[in-house]
């Protein structure tokens, strides 16, 4: 319940991620729609709320296979400062095992695919994390 109440959807799905992969409007700057879905998939399907670094990579690399030379170079100062940062991920990230975060950001990527709006993607993760805490408190001594 604690989780649950902790977070404000922010965009479609930046939330169950965090800044800790970004920025995303960066690294999207140059991309069309079916490249910024891709990825989106890159991101979403690869991130295990523990290996930021290894998918901040990989969507770097993406991004720079698919942009001109002249638009990584203008992107990658901006990139490169945010980076740097080392913003944390989300309290979802944090605080679930991995596991638990896997499933739940799985669920968030498939609703979003089929078009759910934030509303009905904050009432997928409360009634995850409520489930997720139920199942955990009945499988303990």
């Amino acid at each position: 319940m604690l989780l649950a109440s902790i977070v404000l959807l922010r965009g479609a799905t930046s939330f169950i991620v965090g800044g800790c992969i970004g920025p995303k409007s960066v690294l999207e700057r140059y991309l069309n729609a079916e490249q910024k879905a891709k990825l989106r998939r890159i991101v979403h399907t690869t991130f295990d709320g523990r290996n930021a670094e290894q998918v901040l990579a990989s969507a770097n690399t993406y991004v720079n296979s698919v942009v001109t030379a002249q638009q990584w170079s203008s992107i990658l100062p901006e990139l490169r400062n945010y980076q740097a940062m080392k913003k944390e991920c989300s309290i979802y990230a944090q605080l679930l095992p991995t596991k638990i975060y896997t499933q739940l950001l799985r669920s968030v990527w498939i609703a979003t695919e089929h078009g759910a709006d934030a509303h009905h993607l904050k009432r997928l993760v409360e009634d995850f994390i409520d489930r997720s805490m139920k199942a955990e408190a009945t499988n303990t001594p």
